[in-house]
C-alpha cells in the first residue's frame, strides 16, 4: 500500500475507542489476524495500534523519515522503509528492529513479501530488489525495467512471488523471475491507478483514469471483463470467490462488480468526498473504506450496511464485528529516476 497523508488525525474516546494523537500518517495496513494495525507517522515514528480499543502497543523511532510498511504473512514482522536508505524489520510484539537491511540507491517504496514470507520485495532506484527475510541477503539478480520506463506507479505480486507486474503511466509489465522470455508489456487507454490480483494469482484487475476497470486472465492475458465507474480509480481487490471485484476512487462510494457481466452490483454509499483507499477481509465479509474526509467506514460486504462510521470531528458510531484478515489497498506510487534491465 502506498502513501496517504493525513494531517492532524486524532481519534477520540467513543464506544470504547482510546484517544491519541499524531501529526502525520503516510501508510496504514493492518495485521493478518486484524487484531491491530500498523502506521508511519510523526516522521520518523512506527506505531503499532489495537484495532479495538486504539490504544497505542507500542512506537518505534527510524533514523530519518519513515515512508510506507508491510506486515509478513504470518504477522511476526512489519517491514518499513526509511529516508536513511534502509529497509527495517521489526518484530510486532514489541516494536524493537530485528535487522536493518541497506537498500541500494534511493529509498525503496514500495514493500511487500512474498505469499511465503521468506522474500522482502521492495523498489525504488531503477529495479525491484529481493532480500532474504532470515538473513538479509540480497538476492540476485534485481528485476529492472527497460530504459524506457522512469517511474513505478503500481505493483502486485503473484503467489510465491514468481511474477511481479508493475506500471508506469498508460503501460504495465509481466517480469517473470524465473524466466525472463515470459515477460510481457501491455498499454492501456489512460493512465493507470490500481492494480490487483485474485487470490489464486489467475486474474489481473487493472483500474485507470475516469473510472476504466479491466479484468484479465493471467495465463493468456486476455481480457474476461471491463467495468466503467466515474473519476479515477484508487484501489481494487477481488473477492475470495475471484468473482466479483470491489473498487473505490473518485466520489463518495465504493462499488462491488460481477466479474462475469461486468455489472455493478452493489454501491457503498457514505462517505462525504473521495474514497482514498480500502481494506477487505480475506473472507470478503468486512470492508473498510478510508475518504479525504478524513472518515472511516467498516461495511458488511453481503448487506452494505455499516457497521462503523468514525470521523476524527464528532468520534465512533457503531460497533466493531468480527471478520478475516484484512488486505489493505490503496494509492501507491513508487517514483524512479530509470529503470533499466540489469
Amino acid at each position: 500500500m502506498g502513501r496517504a497523508s493525513s494531517r492532524g488525525f486524532v481519534v477520540r474516546k467513543n464506544e470504547g475507542w482510546s484517544c491519541f494523537r499524531f501529526r502525520d500518517s503516510y501508510t496504514i495496513a493492518a495485521s493478518p489476524d486484524q487484531n491491530q494495525f500498523a502506521m508511519v507517522s510523526e516522521g520518523t515514528h512506527v506505531r503499532l495500534v489495537d484495532s479495538k480499543t486504539m490504544a497505542e502497543v507500542w512506537k518505534t523511532k527510524l533514523e530519518e523519515k519513515g515512508q510506507v510498511i508491510a506486515w509478513s504473512p504470518d504477522g511476526s514482522l512489519i517491514g518499513a522503509i526509511s529516508d536513511d536508505g534502509h529497509l527495517y524489520l521489526l518484530n510486532s510484539k514489541d516494536g524493537k528492529i530485528t535487522r536493518k537491511i541497506k537498500v541500494p540507491n534511493d529509498p525503496h517504496t514500495p514493500i511487500t513479501f512474498s505469499n511465503d514470507g521468506e522474500t522482502s520485495i521492495s523498489g525504488g532506484d531503477t529495479s525491484l530488489h529481493l532480500h532474504e527475510v532470515e538473513s538479509g541477503d540480497r538476492i540476485e539478480p534485481t528485476m529492472g525495467f527497460p530504459e524506457k520506463y522512469y517511474h513505478c506507479d503500481q505493483m502486485a505480486v503473484g503467489p510465491g512471488a514468481t511474477r511481479i507486474y508493475l506500471s508506469d503511466g498508460s503501460k504495465w509489465e509481466m517480469r517473470d523471475r524465473t524466466d525472463a522470455t515470459l515477460n510481457m508489456t501491455f498499454s492501456e487507454d489512460r493512465a493507470i491507478t490500481a492494480m490487483a490480483l485474485s487470490n489464486d494469482g489467475k486474474m489481473l484487475a487493472v483500474g485507470s483514469k475516469r473510472g476504466g476497470i479491466k479484468v484479465r486472465d493471467t495465463r493468456d492475458f486476455k481480457v474476461v471483463s471491463s467495468m466503467s465507474d466515474q473519476g479515477d480509480v484508487n484501489a481494487l481487490a477481488f473477492l475470495p470467490d475471484s468473482q466479483k471485484l470491489m473498487s473505490v476512487g473518485a466520489g463518495d462510494a465504493a462499488s462491488l462488480w460481477s466479474i462475469g457481466s461486468g455489472k455493478r452490483i452493489q454501491s457503498f454509499e457514505g462517505h462525504g468526498n473521495d474514497v482514498l483507499a480500502m481494506a477487505l477481509s480475506s473472507d470478503g465479509e468486512q470492508l473498510i473504506t478510508v475518504s479525504s474526509d478524513r472518515s472511516i467506514r467498516v461495511w458488511a460486504v453481503s448487506s452494505g450496511e455499516v457497521w462503523q462510521d468514525h470521523h476524527p470531528d464528532r468520534g465512533s458510531d457503531g460497533v466493531r464485528r468480527s471478520g478475516g484478515p484484512l488486505t489493505t489497498c490503496g494509492r501507491a506510487r513508487c517514483h524512479q529516476r530509470r529503470f533499466r534491465e540489469e
